[in-house]
């Protein structure tokens, strides 16, 4: 039996109760509306457009169609990757000659100004700066899968390309909890390293995640140190952009924008492969001195497919720990300096998230032309310069109202995945302004609903229900839920002890002060092991 058959019913179901007027019952009239073009010109309510646009969308990233093998996938998504690269080299090429012949004037002076705006915004470069923002993630890395806890990373032997080993090796050698943890005891005075704890590896490590029905997203999987140590780069550029309202933590300052972009005249900007797409010389071109031949040291200049090593043209990808950060710095100060040139003083008006840029109206094609020039490539489809329809950060609006579009996944096999299915098409469905019984609501597909909780619960524990009875004024509704709880064990408290010196924020949910670290298991993709418990607990 085809994976998508078991969510085929849903929407066909689905279909019936929003009175869509196209007959969807096989895979493959699915994969026909998600292939056709969508355009919200056509529409002339929000409601209209919100039912158009949720249909169609409700499935583009559902992992269970069988239309492609993961090998065709690949081979799409590596095809994807490499003109990605050969955009880089295009663009790494054209820098190269306009650093000796000249930009043209109107693009020499954006460099000039975002050149500015970076190095002020970056200060003067400081190891200790860096250093001290690095910090573990449970990504996987080149010889560590992912979900591996951050003790044992810390505990294991070192994989680290032969350019960044200088500044691991500085980093092991002035924590001394971390040295002291890894040796045992440490001899007063003695700081050194053994070269015995790194592995040279200098290389990443392509890989393909999971995006929409269609392709998937390339990623390079970076050694253990190079991670360490580019986090540390992320998230001081994180801390810094935040002084100029780019805050990278948080999603709902170009949220609002988008939402009042129709009554402002802002225009929100989508560009395609953005992390694969920022190239070499571009980054050099843009950053202080000391800041680039940094950045350029903990990097790999380099990817490995299967027994081939392949030289990048890009300056780093996804995966890479400070990919997300240098892009969107990259996209503010170019942006910011645009404004400027054009004597836009409202830098209220600017939003950038990553590769979700929004500006005002009349500079977004001059943002456009200088994003081109410089090896980016705009999406049309998800870029809306004006008109009722705009899009940012995962938000969908029509005429200032949201008419988000929900997406299913994963194939719809369990209980736990059929409330969530069930429980993300209703809260749609009120959002865009319908009224329907939840308790009615797709009977025919969720007939099962022991497990109920009230509408206004925003947890996934039992199907949203009108029917949740027994309720105390101090307590709320008595409800039966079903839960997941992990598996855990004890990290080892020398290395948990290290990392919170290292990192105070780092904070554990254990009152004996231990790290709780999630067992997983690794069969092809990581699994949190645990088990789901059907229990009783108190809902206000």
């Amino acid at each position: 039996m085809q994976r998508s058959a078991t969510v085929l019913p849903v929407m066909t179901e689905l279909c019936k109760v929003l009175n869509y007027p196209r007959v969807l019952k096989s895979e493959s009239d699915v994969l026909d509306l998600l292939r056709e073009d969508f355009n919200p010109a056509f529409y002339s309510s929000a409601s209209d457009c919100a039912i158009e646009y949720g249909v169609r969308t409700f499935l583009k990233k559902f992992k269970g169609f069988d239309v492609y093998t993961p090998k065709e996938l690949e081979e799409n998504t590596f095809d994807a990757w490499t003109a990605s690269e050969a955009r880089c080299r295009i663009t790494n090429e054209y820098i190269r000659k306009a650093e000796t012949s000249g930009f043209p004037p109107d693009v020499a002076s954006i460099i000039h100004r975002a050149q500015y705006k970076i190095a002020k915004l970056l200060g003067v470069f400081s190891y200790e700066k860096v250093t001290a923002e690095c910090e573990w993630t449970s990504g996987a890395t080149v010889s560590l899968p992912k979900g591996t806890s951050f003790d044992t990373k810390m505990s294991t032997t070192l994989t680290v390309s032969s350019r960044a080993l200088p500044f691991m090796r500085a980093t092991l050698e002035t924590d001394p909890m971390w040295l002291e943890a890894l040796q045992g005891q440490m001899e007063p005075g003695s700081c050194e390293v053994s070269t015995i704890r790194f592995v040279l590896c200098d290389y990443a490590r392509l890989d393909f995640v999971s995006k929409d029905w269609k392709i998937l997203r390339p990623i390079a999987i970076e050694p253990t140190g190079n991670m360490f140590l580019q986090k540390g780069v992320g998230n001081f550029f994180r801390k810094v952009l935040r002084k100029v309202g780019v805050d990278l933590n948080n999603q709902e300052v170009n949220r609002d924008l988008c939402r009042i972009a129709q009554w402002f005249g802002l225009a929100t900007l989508d560009l395609k492969a953005a992390s694969d797409s920022v190239a070499k010389l571009l980054v050099r071109l843009l950053l202080p001195m000391y800041w680039y031949n940094y950045l350029d040291l903990i990097r790999t200049t380099c990817v490995r497919k299967g027994d081939e090593i392949i030289p990048l043209e890009k300056f780093s990808s996804m995966g890479n720990g400070f990919t997300f950060e240098l892009e969107s710095m990259i996209f503010w100060a170019l942006s910011d300096s645009i404004m400027d040139a054009e004597g836009c003083t409202n830098k209220r008006w600017l939003g950038v998230y990553g590769d979700d840029i929004i500006v005002p109206q009349e500079i977004a094609p001059r943002v456009v032309s200088t994003l081109e020039l410089l090896g980016f490539e705009v999406n049309k489809e998800k870029s809306f310069f004006s008109g009722r329809f705009f899009e940012s950060c995962g938000v969908h609006v029509f005429d200032g109202i949201d008419i988000t579009p929900v997406y299913q996944k994963e194939v719809i096999d369990s209980d736990p995945e059929r409330i969530r299915c069930f429980n993300r098409l209703f809260r749609w469905t009120q959002r865009i302004g319908l009224t329907l019984d939840p308790d009615s609501f797709l009977l025919k597909e969720f007939p099962n609903r022991r497990w109920k909780i009230p509408l206004s619960c925003k947890a996934d524990g039992g199907y949203l229900s009108t029917r949740c009875r027994e309720w105390k004024k101090s307590y709320g509704y008595h409800c039966r839920v079903l839960l997941f709880h992990p598996y855990v064990t004890f990290g080892q408290d020398a290395f948990c002890y290290a990392y919170k010196l290292r990192r105070p924020s780092y904070t554990s949910p254990d009152p004996r002060g231990q790290c709780l670290v999630p067992c997983v298991k690794h069969e092809g993709k990581t699994k949190v092991i645990g088990r789901w418990i059907e229990t009783k607990v108190w809902i206000c």
